[in-house]
């Protein structure tokens, strides 16, 4: 019999006790803590897929080039096409107006606590930049976001920033 249909038989002998089983106040507290933090868990690591995706997609769009020059960049690092975590446009994206929100905290966030060789990005004047100093290429900003990416745990910390 193979690891697997162990684990089955296992289960399925014990699922007549689960189904009476009637845990005290203390344990149904417990477990209700339990699956309400997985629960924040699975949905803060969905949102981080999405948004990780959408920074992916920016990220080609910014250096989207034919050799001589970026289309969606100006030679000043200006970004002329809408982030995001655009107040108005983050829906070209797939994202809903709390995953923008908590995006833009999130890349503000790491604005603050990163030396600026360190941002792909930077707010400034009412725009966004790109450091093509220190990101020359995709490949480069990709690095970066690999590095970087958004994980659960940031995640909930910009997303309770946010509620705050």
């Amino acid at each position: 019999m193979s690891a697997l249909a162990r684990i089955i038989d296992d289960s399925t002998a014990r699922a007549d006790l689960a189904a009476v089983a009637a845990p005290n106040r203390f344990v149904r507290s417990k477990v209700r803590q339990a699956a309400e933090s997985s629960s924040k868990r699975l949905v803060a690591a969905s949102a981080c897929q999405l948004v990780n995706t959408a920074l992916r997609r920016f990220i080609a769009l910014c250096y989207e080039s034919d050799n001589s020059h970026l289309w969606n960049v100006a030679p000043d690092g200006r970004v002329l096409i809408p982030t995001p975590w655009s107040r108005s446009k983050h829906a070209a994206y797939g994202l809903s107006d709390t995953e923008h929100r908590v995006l833009r905290l999130a890349i503000l966030t790491h604005n603050e606590e990163a030396p600026t060789s360190m941002q792909l990005w930077w707010y400034q004047g009412g725009r966004w930049y790109l450091n093509r100093h220190s990101y020359p290429d995709a490949a480069a900003a990709l690095q970066w976001l690999a590095q970087w990416q958004i994980t659960p745990a940031a995640w909930l910390q910009a997303q309770t920033r946010f509620k705050g």
